[in-house]
């Protein structure tokens, strides 16, 4: 069965939205550094990243970098995506982007957090850190996935 213009647009959409997202939020990971809150270097995070997918045995891995940063982007488009979902039947997610994005961004921080914990793989080292994550969660990944997609 052919996908309708309208689901197709959807598809298009949450891909650019989540990549945006995800390379904005990422970014900022990387060089922006908090009082106390160390900046990672990118193969640690993205090694990080795929530890908490693949276990312990992607720790120095060749392959752990590439799927770390993969993981990022496959996140970002389906969270992407899940805001576009709930847009379809609250369609003011979309004519006020800057406030449906900090909001969306601080439930996504507080769930990654969330899964990060569950997996034993969450330990801020300072409150700053903590911080740190959950301002990059709302401006940095929220407010881009909300732009993009009202843009779109």
């Amino acid at each position: 069965m052919a996908t309708s213009l309208p689901q197709r647009d959807t598809l298009v959409t949450a891909v650019a939205a989540g990549i945006v997202g995800a390379i904005v939020l990422d970014a900022f990971f990387l060089i922006v550094p908090f009082a106390h809150a160390p900046v990672p270097q990118p193969v640690a995070f993205y090694t990080f990243a795929a530890t908490v997918l693949a276990g312990p045995s992607a720790a120095g891995a060749p392959w752990a970098v590439p799927l770390g940063a993969a993981a990022h982007l496959a996140l970002g488009v389906a969270w992407a995506a899940g805001y576009l979902q709930l847009a379809r039947s609250q369609p003011q997610l979309l004519r006020r982007p800057w406030i449906s994005g900090l909001a969306f961004g601080l439930i996504v921080g507080f769930v990654m957090i969330g899964a990060l914990v569950l997996a034993g793989k969450y330990a801020p080292s300072t409150t700053q850190a903590f911080d740190r994550e959950i301002v990059g969660y709302i401006v940095f990944f929220g407010l881009p996935v909300a732009l993009v997609a009202a843009r779109l």
